[in-house]
């Protein structure tokens, strides 16, 4: 019991000292906040390649970085306008890559090696340029605000709520301490929550409902997915960079999933 005080403080802390700082970068200017989602795809990628290194599948370090670094500075490109031939450069990448797989020593699995390099890309560089499009976004700044408290309250109210009464297990074979009342209770907080920041968005309230209650699953989701591979892996966590939470693909995994959702959400729904 001591230990789930401890590893919740640990996470609370992190999330209220997280906030602000987030905050800061967000409405500073751009370019901190470029910064820190390349900061964050690298360091990503890092923890991504050590999971499966231990495998002995030999994924590329190196590739999966700049196939990720290639996504985000597309919408870079957007935010400062720069424009440049992506298909161009995306060829040229994926030709060097192909042809450094000529020279890895084990040459009798290249393909798994392969698939989880360019994975890590769509999984890390993908998923994490929404938030770059949602900086771009009218009121964009605020927008980013708002998912990320969406995603911590859900976050923080699936562990509290799932550790204090969770008796139902949401996906046992994934992550056993996950609970459906937990999940539940993440739903809720984070419908709860876009209902109170209304007062800056001015959306009808139904609209509301649906982006809240859609973020929350599909970030649980994204939760559920990186408990798959680090199952796959064999490790309980994707680093220790950050205390109470493990890697930043532990703390960030359910924000990859749900940035695209929300942006999608915001752009197309009236």
């Amino acid at each position: 019991m001591g230990e789930k005080y401890s590893t919740f403080f640990q996470r609370l802390f992190v999330v209220v000292l997280g906030i602000p700082i987030l905050g800061y970068i967000i409405f500073w200017n751009d370019i901190p906040f470029l910064v820190t989602v390349i900061i964050f795809n690298i360091l990503a990628n890092i923890e991504f390649n050590q999971m499966h290194a231990k495998k002995d599948y030999q994924p590329s370090l190196i590739f999966s970085t700049i196939f990720s670094l290639y996504f985000i500075f597309i919408s870079i490109g957007q935010l400062i306008s720069i424009r440049f031939d992506h298909v161009l450069i995306l060829t040229v990448l994926i030709l060097l890559y192909f042809t450094s797989r000529l020279f890895i020593k084990n040459k009798n699995i290249p393909l798994s090696g392969i698939a989880i390099t360019l994975f890590a890309s769509i999984y890390i560089g993908f998923l994490s340029s929404f938030l770059i499009k949602i900086k771009l976004l009218p009121n964009g700044n605020m927008f980013l605000i708002f998912l990320l408290l969406i995603v911590w309250m859900n976050d923080i109210a699936a562990y509290i709520i799932g550790t204090a009464v969770g008796k139902r297990k949401l996906a046992p074979k994934i992550s056993p301490k996950k609970t459906i009342e937990g999940s539940i209770a993440g739903i809720v907080f984070s419908v709860a929550t876009i209902i109170f920041l209304n007062r800056w968005l001015q959306y009808d309230f139904s609209k509301l409902f649906f982006i809240g209650m859609t973020v929350s699953i599909i970030g649980q989701f994204g939760d559920l997915f990186e408990s798959m591979l680090k199952r796959s892996a064999d490790i309980k966590d994707s680093g220790t960079i950050i205390p109470g939470h493990g890697g930043v693909l532990d703390r960030f995994d359910s924000l990859l999933f749900a940035a695209p959702v929300f942006y999608y959400c915001i752009v197309y729904i009236p």
